[in-house]
């Protein structure tokens, strides 16, 4: 006869679901604000001042939602 190992999964509480969600939709909402400071700041430059730091003007959004992943 064999052994049946069972394991307990424990479903997370509402109260720990909410706050998952509440946490998540903080990120999210941090990671715009950032997104949205980068390009401001990115669209204010010369095209002159992004070419010497090796950005051209047409892949800002690009360049800005990676930094702002990178947080």
């Amino acid at each position: 006869m064999a052994l049946i190992e069972t394991t307990s999964t424990q479903t997370p509480s509402f109260v720990q679901r909410l706050i998952a969600l509440w946490r998540s939709n903080k990120d999210a909402y941090l990671v715009q604000m950032r997104l949205n400071a980068t390009v401001r700041k990115l669209n204010s430059m010369t095209d002159r001042e992004l070419a010497d730091i090796g950005v051209s003007r047409f892949n800002i959004h690009d360049v800005a939602r990676d930094a702002a992943m990178r947080g």
